[in-house]
């Protein structure tokens, strides 16, 4: 599960949140997908990956669903990470989650709810806005002995332009993952100049791409590191998307990363010699697989037919419409796991 022990030696990025196990949720549909996904991922410079797929915290209420599910992300994790082991010798690539707060109580106990079996959880706010006590859910993961990675923090809801909400994250032993889509106006220019005033502050803690695995989605990972060295951040990237996972997938606590100075005309800004970024219409949406349902082609399991998933998740039939609990993403995108060839809405 945790892939191998040595590091690779060449320093390359690591990647601590995508989705790219085959059919489990909105990321890559299929096994070609995700081997084409991480290919690309790997010329873009990437050495270690952590696939995330989402999981809400409040699966575990139901014991045989919550286990079932990490059954078959570690069946078709596994035969994904012994396929790129042939092909990738120098990648390191483990299986995690992304562990959504939707309850008071998160379990991060399982090892596969946690980033490649370390002490860290990537988790994200549910309904993509800033709860109300979010100290209380930070210390639920902390009192387990864990680490909590808050995923994409430019991006919820209710995060004030001051960051003030952000650093009580941060006060409460929270880490903080900055999106590099976010650098290029990918997710509009609010996620952009929240994220450039986290990197002015140095709070951020790791860079990840997000990527959701499918041939015709953008990966920023070239472009935003680009634009990031451009207005001297080279220093801040080393360590937001090479030094700082690499250490993480030592199980080791990040490296404080400098504030990246205010006068940096960063992201298009004044002074920008390309110009504003400009993201182009519906490319969030694409990224993320706006509103409709992933057709995940149907993939057997060793220990459970889909017959029996059908069966034990509430029958069969056309995959149900999202319940009215699920998170959406930047207001846009509906969660939902699949599990073989069945839509899983995130239960309430």
């Amino acid at each position: 599960m945790t892939g191998p022990a040595g590091a690779p030696a060449d320093g390359g990025y690591g990647d601590l949140h995508c989705h790219l196990v085959p059919g489990v949720d909105d990321g890559a549909p299929t096994t070609a997908d995700a081997l084409h996904s991480v290919r690309r991922m790997v010329g873009a410079g990437v050495r270690r990956i952590v696939a995330t797929p989402h999981l809400p915290a409040s699966l575990a209420r139901d014991r045989t669903r919550f286990e079932e599910f990490l059954d078959v992300v570690e069946e078709r994790g596994s035969g994904l990470r012994d396929q790129l082991a042939r092909e990738h010798r120098e990648l390191d690539f483990r299986l995690g989650a992304e562990l959504r707060l939707d309850t008071s109580e998160p379990d991060a106990s399982d090892a596969r709810t946690r980033l490649g079996g370390t002490s860290f959880v990537l988790v994200e706010w549910a309904g993509f806005r800033v709860p109300e006590a979010p100290r209380v859910l930070l210390g639920a993961i902390a009192r387990q002995g864990f680490r909590p990675v808050i995923a994409h923090p430019e991006r919820y809801a209710g995060v004030d332009p001051g960051l003030d909400s952000v650093r009580a994250w941060k006060d409460a032993g929270a880490l903080l993952q900055g999106t590099y889509g976010s650098l290029v106006g990918q997710y509009g220019s609010r996620a952009r100049t929240l994220l450039r005033r986290m990197l002015e502050e140095g709070l951020l803690d790791y860079l990840s791409s997000d990527f959701h695995g499918r041939p015709h989605y953008a990966l920023h990972i070239a472009s935003a590191s680009d634009k990031l060295r451009r207005f001297g951040g080279s220093r801040q990237l080393e360590l937001l998307g090479k030094e700082n996972p690499a250490r993480l997938f030592a199980d080791q606590p990040p490296l404080p990363v400098p504030p990246l100075p205010v006068e940096s005309p960063l992201l298009g800004l004044a002074g920008d010699p390309g110009g504003p970024i400009v993201p182009s219409a519906g490319a969030d949406r694409l990224q993320r697989g706006g509103r409709r349902p992933v057709q995940a082609r149907t993939e057997s399991t060793k220990n459970l037919s889909n017959e029996d998933v059908r069966r034990r998740i509430g029958g069969g039939g056309r995959p149900p419409r999202p319940t009215a609990f699920a998170a959406r993403t930047d207001s846009r995108t509906d969660y939902h796991m699949n599990l073989s060839n069945r839509t899983i809405a995130t239960p309430a």
